[in-house]
């Protein structure tokens, strides 16, 4: 879906509501009355500013565009911008120490259910097997750690998140949280359902037994 070119004429692409969509190019200052977000598509090598920088723009305020290339405009022609959110310069607490600050756990492991539990197997150092009923997957190691841990650190409320291989964490019940695998094409999802008491303490020890050797979650 396409609006406009970003490399075609500078101006208003599009309208939401009172707000518009603005390509700029080469701007001397960058000034909308009320504010608004501004995104470089494109910058001058040594500049102080780099593709894809996010600047909030406070009502009133002048910038120098000395540096931008190209950069798109959302301002409104009414309201200020929000204030930058809380997650631009906080990061939460993590519910339990990552990967590399505790002993891994080993495979398989296994997530009881009303039914057939999921299994968890090695592959190789790389891949997992998950087994759940007729339902078959095989799973990256690295990309489910990382969102396993990730779906902690957001304290579950991320809704649904997926990896390849089809694995799944589904957190939008109030009760329960479903783990699962979604299959091949046609074949319907299966997962087990844990209570969100024991979510965060099942998604810790897969975690750290589905992590593959030398993974860290901190850069050194």
């Amino acid at each position: 879906m396409v609006l406009a070119s970003t490399r075609g004429e500078p101006g208003v692409l599009a309208h939401i509501g009172r707000t518009t969509l603005a390509l700029l190019e080469v701007p001397e200052q960058i000034a909308p009355p009320h504010g608004g977000w501004l995104v470089v598509l494109e910058a001058a090598a040594g500049s102080a500013h780099a593709s894809c920088d996010l600047l909030r723009l406070p009502a009133g305020a002048t910038l120098d565009g000395t540096g931008i290339v190209r950069a798109l405009l959302f301002a409104s022609s009414e309201e200020d911008p929000s204030p930058v959110p809380r997650s631009w310069s906080e990061v939460p607490e993590p519910p339990f120490a990552p990967y590399e600050e505790r002993e891994p756990r080993t495979l398989p492991v296994q997530i009881p259910g009303d039914g057939a539990p999921m299994t968890v197997e090695e592959v190789s150092t790389t891949l997992l097997a998950m087994d759940l009923g007729d339902v078959k997957a095989e799973v990256p190691r690295y990309w489910a750690a990382r969102m396993l841990y990730r779906l902690a650190l957001h304290g579950l409320r991320v809704g649904y998140a997926e990896t390849y291989g089809g694995f799944f964490v589904d957190d939008r019940d109030e009760a329960v949280v479903r783990f699962g695998l979604r299959g091949a094409k046609g074949e319907a999802p299966a997962a087990v359902e844990v209570s969100r008491e024991r979510a965060l303490e099942t998604i810790e020890r897969l975690y750290r037994a589905v992590a593959p050797p030398g993974y860290r979650e901190r850069l050194p």
